[in-house]
């Protein structure tokens, strides 16, 4: 109910100041500045984490796309627990740039997030790779590098994303 007034209270001050010829300025936002609005909004979309060695689901990725870039979220299950993985993102024609790293849950689960910066955010497929770095070595980079401390190395998952 507080808010409610607030409201009635502030378009009443707005509506006054119009009256005084304070501002004959529109209240409402300019055509231009809708458009604006608009390309600055995000869009989201989910599509399934496939296991590579027989194409099931396994997870679901969500992609979130705006003007700054993607941001990406992905659940997944079926890997080797305490195995050490890493998740990729690669944009069309570009990458893979690491996202993000986990080891595996005794459920074998995990979850990775992470977000990058291009200026084709809105327009350009993307695919979320899922490497296994095997058991987890100590003393090696197995949780940044595509091929480091590998015991072995491979890609186990994938999600794809189509351009828009």
């Amino acid at each position: 109910m507080l808010k409610a007034r607030q409201h009635a209270a502030m378009v009443t001050v707005l509506g006054t100041l119009s009256v005084f010829g304070c501002s004959d300025a529109p209240l409402a936002p300019s055509e231009t500045d809708q458009l604006e609005l608009l390309a600055a909004r995000a869009t989201t979309s989910f599509v399934a984490v496939i296991r590579l060695a027989d194409g099931a689901p396994v997870g679901t990725s969500k992609l979130t796309r705006n003007d700054n870039g993607l941001q990406v979220r992905a659940q997944t299950s079926g890997l080797t627990p305490g195995n050490v993985y890493t998740a990729w993102i690669k944009p069309a024609g570009m990458g893979p740039f690491f996202l993000d790293s986990n080891v595996a849950g005794g459920s074998g689960k995990a979850t990775f997030a992470g977000s990058f910066k291009t200026l084709d955010a809105r327009t350009v497929d993307v695919e979320i790779i899922i490497r296994s770095h095997g058991p987890n070595l100590p003393g090696t980079d197995q949780t940044s590098s595509p091929g480091a401390g590998c015991n072995p190395c491979a890609t186990e998952q994938k999600a794809i994303h189509p351009a828009p």
